[in-house]
This record gives C-alpha cells, sequence and structure tokens, in this order.
C-alpha cells in the first residue's frame, strides 16, 4: 500500500523547469526584435537574396511573419514558438493558429543565431538536421533590424 501510494506521488508531481531549461528565458530575449531576409536557396550561399523576401517580428512569445511581393506585402500571420537550446542543432518551433479554432499549423526547426544574423532552417513534417534547403526544407536567413 505505501509503495502503490508513493509511486503514484511521484506520477503526480510536476517536473519544474526540467521541460524548460533555464536558458530558454534569455534566449529568448536575444531573439526579440524585427529580422529581415530571404528564405535562400542551398546552404545559403548568397545570404541577401533569395525567391521570398520576409520580416519576422519577435516578441518574447510570438512572431509575426510577412512576405514582400514587389510592392505588395502579405500577412502570414502570427503563432507562439518554442527553443530548446539543450539539443543541437538548437530547435525552435512555430506554431501558427488557423482560422478554425481547433487546427493548428506546426513548423519545426533548427536555428542559430551569430550575433545580428539569425539562420531558421524549418519544416512542415520532418526536422532539419543541417541549415540547407530540400526534403521539404526550407532556409531563412535574417539580419536584426536597429
Amino acid at each position: 500500500m505505501r509503495r502503490r501510494f508513493i509511486l503514484l506521488l511521484i506520477c503526480f508531481i510536476p517536473l519544474p523547469l526540467a521541460a524548460q531549461p533555464e536558458s530558454a528565458p534569455k534566449e529568448r530575449e536575444k531573439l526579440v526584435g524585427t529580422w529581415t531576409g530571404f528564405a535562400v536557396d542551398g546552404k545559403g550561399e548568397k545570404p541577401d537574396q533569395g525567391p521570398v523576401k520576409l520580416e519576422l517580428v519577435i516578441t518574447k512569445n510570438l512572431i509575426k511573419a510577412k512576405q514582400f511581393k514587389g510592392k505588395e506585402i502579405v500577412d502570414l500571420g502570427e503563432g507562439t514558438f518554442v527553443i530548446e537550446r539543450d539539443k543541437s542543432p538548437n530547435i525552435l518551433d512555430a506554431t501558427k493558429k488557423l482560422d478554425n479554432p481547433n487546427r493548428k499549423e506546426t513548423w519545426v526547426g533548427i536555428y542559430q543565431l551569430d550575433g545580428d544574423t539569425l539562420k531558421w532552417c524549418v519544416g512542415r513534417k520532418m526536422r532539419p538536421t543541417e541549415f540547407a534547403t530540400g526534403q521539404g526544407a526550407f532556409l531563412v536567413v535574417l539580419k536584426r533590424q536597429k
């Protein structure tokens, strides 16, 4: 009886901060800002050009995205994001709620922050393992705006 109680107690003890590394809040702060750049081809050999020009506005809890098509600006929406720094490479996943409140769109990715340059490689179904396009993944290279 006593062993059963202890087992039940252990199962219901919350895991404080175990799921979110202590460095995550500090890393979130590093990502806050307005970032502009491109979805690039290959491994990002030409980071200042690409088929899609983007702007991301990252706050402590949200990512808002815009796409520039000539003079037209397309609102790509906003969503929440999760980062994990205990993986290699670091993980940055974003989730956007769709019009139906029960549906959402999730993008799984990896990221690298080097000064004022943010590389984010994302896919819909599979998390990329390297910073390169292909197999459903695209690579975004962004510069922080001052």
